[in-house]
């Protein structure tokens, strides 16, 4: 009987195995995601087509360590929900709906039930990302979140008071999360569609969130840099990158027309506001 379950699959994390990673498995599709730490390059295959994949990577990087881990199916939402604690980040309480009378009254709160899509709040990228966006949003700016999965930045806005504030992303599972999500906030007004976002025509905006990955980020600021000024974000807040992505992320912001005026840390991860002058 073939095993039910999954293949961790283990690489060394040096940035020349990381960039041919993205390049050639993460952005042709051959693997759906990648977790970048400190000590390893982590990809998630079903294990019965796993040993393609092992291979694959054998050919692509000879003489380097790739290991396989099998990891048996389980209840993976109920390890999630057992993980998923409050979370205060800035003044911001980030809660699910299971722990919300945990939070002290009178308390600003949002709460999440991430599903199957991005974003609890338990993340160093999405934590720098509220900090960012807490500090900068106000009440009338409007807002584009670009990669939006639960809705956790957006919803975030909205709470702020920014309006109008617009979200999308390629996915279509996060259709009924990000509606559960904005009901269990009081249902504040953020508009969402299923959408690449490469496919909009136009970023003009007060403020817009990217909270992706290098792989998405970088080529949607190459396409920043052939846009018209009147279709860009006056104001990016860039995060899911690594430090030592600095160098080149800040070549490409200026490219587009934007310089960077804060950045923040949090481990291996790294988050940036950046502005294009508008005067």
């Amino acid at each position: 009987m073939a095993k039910k379950g999954y293949a961790k699959i283990s690489l060394p994390p040096h940035e020349s195995i990381r960039n041919t990673l993205e390049r050639d498995f993460l952005e042709t599709g051959r693997i759906q995601a990648m977790e970048i730490n400190p000590t390893a390059l982590v990809i998630w295959e079903a294990w019965e087509s796993s040993e393609m994949l092992m291979k694959s990577l054998m050919d692509y990087f000879p003489g380097v360590p790739v290991e396989r881990e099998f990891v048996p199916d389980q209840d993976w939402n109920l390890t999630w929900i057992e993980g998923f604690k409050p979370l205060k980040i800035g003044r911001l309480w980030v809660t699910p709906p299971w722990h919300r009378k945990a939070i002290p009254p009178g308390e600003p709160m949002l709460c999440i039930n991430p599903g199957s899509a991005f974003g609890t709040g338990t993340h160093e990228s999405t934590q720098l990302s509220l900090k960012m966006l807490q500090k900068h949003i106000r009440p009338g700016l409007s807002v584009l979140d670009l990669g939006c999965g639960s809705g956790i930045l957006s919803i975030a806005a909205a709470l702020l008071g920014a309006s109008p504030v617009e979200a999308c992303d390629v996915d279509p599972q996060i259709e009924t999360n990000i509606r559960e999500n904005i009901e269990l906030n009081g249902n504040p007004q953020v508009r969402w569609k299923v959408l690449d976002v490469f496919q909009l025509k136009s970023y003009a905006c007060d403020w817009a969130m990217i909270n992706i990955q290098k792989p998405v980020i970088f080529p949607l600021l190459e396409k920043f840099s052939t846009l018209s000024a009147d279709k860009k974000a006056d104001h990016l807040i860039l995060s899911g990158l690594m430090i030592e992505d600095e160098k080149d992320l800040t070549r490409l912001l200026s490219e587009a027309g934007y310089k960077v005026m804060e950045k923040q840390t949090d481990g291996e991860w790294l988050a940036v506001c950046a502005t294009r002058n508008v005067l």
